[in-house]
């Protein structure tokens, strides 16, 4: 009976341990593991340090920087840490994205954020924002020939952020600006509506973040589509909403 309680506990202990780290490499406040906790990183795996990023790995700028974790030392996340400033964002792994077929990336920080709105219904959820990022994916890398999603980060009224192309790529938003900007895609048309108050305040926290993590440039303009391109995006409502975010500059 001993030896049977002793192999249900190494099992619970195995279970919990688990519970800890995610499967597709992300970490820190903004990726929480099963367990509801700050994602970590396996501490007997190839890549047990956890960068200010959020990802797992073994490299210098995983293991070495001031807000990196070595969870083989036996680290924890760090209070304070930049990935805390940033809004929840579904990974690509998360909402089923392709592989890019090609990537070009930006140099940062950016100087430039532009903010885009869809044609069409607006999503509420989780599971049916995925599947509107997915259709848009198809969409760019079927029809128009693009290298992958057009975005850099979408946002649903669900109050999530959606990963496009992220942070350090290039984007395919706004033909004159691509090579200086990030674009945030809110997924619905708002000419008429607004997006809900949750998914404003997740696009202003991910701006926020863009600049904590070095990746916009403190002083940043703002943009609505229309301002860099002949168009109406992103739609009349929205766009007087932008125009008082701060930072806008037309």
């Amino acid at each position: 009976m001993a030896t049977n309680g002793l192999i249900f506990l190494l099992c619970l202990l195995s279970y919990a341990a688990a519970q800890r780290w995610r499967g597709d490499g992300r970490c820190g406040p903004n990726y929480p593991a099963p367990s509801a906790n700050p994602g970590e990183c396996n501490p007997n795996s190839v890549d047990p340090c956890c960068s200010e990023w959020g990802w797992c790995g073994h490299e210098s700028g995983h293991c070495d920087c001031a807000l990196c974790v070595d969870y083989s030392a036996g680290g924890s996340v760090p209070a304070g840490s930049l990935s805390g400033d940033c809004p929840r964002i579904v990974t690509r792994s998360e909402w089923g994205a392709r592989h890019s077929s090609w990537v070009q990336y930006i140099s940062q920080p950016v100087p430039k954020v532009v903010i885009h709105h869809s044609t069409g219904g607006t999503c509420g959820d989780q599971a049916s924002c995925s599947a509107k990022v997915r259709g848009f994916q198809n969409y760019h890398m079927d029809s128009n020939g693009w290298g992958d999603i057009g975005y850099n980060f979408l946002v649903g009224n669900d109050g999530n952020v959606y990963e496009g192309r992220g942070w350090d790529r290039r984007g395919a938003h706004a033909l004159n600006v691509n090579t200086e900007s990030i674009g945030i895609y809110f997924m619905g048309d708002f000419t008429s509506q607004k997006p809900t108050a949750s998914a404003i305040a997740a696009a202003k926290s991910l701006i926020s973040c863009g600049v904590s993590l070095g990746k916009i440039r403190s002083g940043y303009s703002l943009y609505g589509h229309r301002d860099v391109g002949s168009t109406a995006c992103p739609g009349n409502l929205l766009y007087d909403d932008v125009k008082s975010w701060g930072r806008y500059v037309g």
